[in-house]
């Protein structure tokens, strides 16, 4: 009955917010991003998600880099604050999936067409000149939970633009980690219950999250960089990329995992903690 109502109220929230929200998208872009965070705290506390945020969401323009577990990882990361995502060029396709992402004004990337990724990356440009924030999972896919897969550095090159022609837009590290459940520790097998990727159904996945229970989210946010604290892209990526897992592991662990203790090394950078 939980997980029903949850279906039918949330539905409900996204076409009463669709007709005041693809007008402002249109006339107001600055204003668009309210929304959707209203919609994703809303969503959370539907679906009995508890965050333990540590550190501060850096205000924009911003790049924020994630790991990447599950379709749910979107209303987590979007209850923090006006967020919008790069994905796939796939995700404009899902039913329903790609309508939300639309509305939060989601930047497609197709890396099979390059004219379509200049477009892209052109698109990302201008929302840092508008000030927006914007997410990337760094892994390319969704993993199972238990570990943080290697960052692809392609995306990276948006770090290197300077809106308003001022510095280089900061990049904030972020890790999310899925702790508990029912206020129990999640053990490393039933970990990949809340993760999506490979092969899995949509609709089973997200019934089966939808009668899970209350969850704990632990979101660890690091303090943001510069391209210009490195010698290229590659360099930040693999920064970024150690910063999440070692927040990935600390929370798993309950101890501190410093970055270059957490499985890579990771290049230094001036004043970084």
């Amino acid at each position: 009955m939980r997980a029903v109502l949850t279906i039918l109220v949330a539905a409900l929230l996204v076409v009463v917010l669709a007709v005041v929200q693809i007008p402002l998208i249109r006339f107001w872009p600055a204003r668009a991003g309210v929304l959707p965070h209203l919609y994703h705290r809303a969503l959370a506390r539907l679906l009995d998600i508890k965050l333990d945020i540590e550190g501060r969401l850096a205000a924009g323009p911003v790049l924020i880099v994630a790991n990447h577990v599950s379709w749910l990882d979107i209303t987590i990361l979007s209850a923090l604050g006006e967020l919008s995502f790069i994905a796939k060029q796939e995700v404009a396709g899902w039913p329903g999936f790609g309508t939300m992402a639309r509305l939060q004004r989601t930047v497609f990337v197709n890396r099979e067409r390059r004219r379509q990724t200049i477009d892209a990356k052109h698109e990302i440009e201008r929302r840092f000149d508008a000030g927006d924030r914007i997410v990337l999972f760094a892994e390319g896919t969704s993993s199972d939970g238990n570990r943080i897969l290697p960052f692809r550095t392609s995306l990276f090159a948006v770090a290197s633009y300077r809106p308003r022609g001022l510095d280089p837009v900061p990049v904030q590290p972020l890790s999310l980690i899925y702790v508990r459940l029912h206020g129990l520790p999640i053990s490393r097998p039933q970990r990949p219950k809340f993760a999506w990727y490979g092969d899995m159904s949509m609709l089973p996945h997200i019934w089966a999250i939808l009668r899970a229970g209350p969850i704990d989210v632990k979101i660890v946010l690091h303090e943001p960089v510069t391209l210009d604290d490195f010698a290229n892209r590659k360099e930040l990526a693999m920064y970024c990329e150690a910063r999440v897992r070692a927040g990935f592991l600390s929370s798993l662990l309950g101890r501190p995992v410093r970055p270059d203790q957490a499985g890579r090394a990771a290049p230094a950078v001036a004043a970084a903690p």
